[in-house]
């Protein structure tokens, strides 16, 4: 068998591999993302009472989020 026959004949596996390991990559990376892409939930400079006021008297949808209620 000539060698230029055989890479002929393993392009399409090797390109199937290829995109395989491209698509295991970007599972990779979306399933990681939220352990290494973080950002501040809790920012409110208001603690204890203030924050239970914010709540019950700010935004609905708010409360809901926070307490699930």
């Amino acid at each position: 068998m000539h060698p230029a026959h055989s890479l002929h004949t393993l392009r399409p596996f090797i390109l199937a591999a290829g995109w395989l390991v491209n698509v295991i990559a970007a599972i990779a990376v979306i399933y990681s993302a939220p352990y290494y892409w973080k950002q501040d939930y809790h920012t409110s400079a208001l603690t204890g009472a203030q924050w239970v006021q914010e709540l019950k008297h700010g935004h609905p949808d708010r409360i809901h989020t926070e307490l699930g209620m």
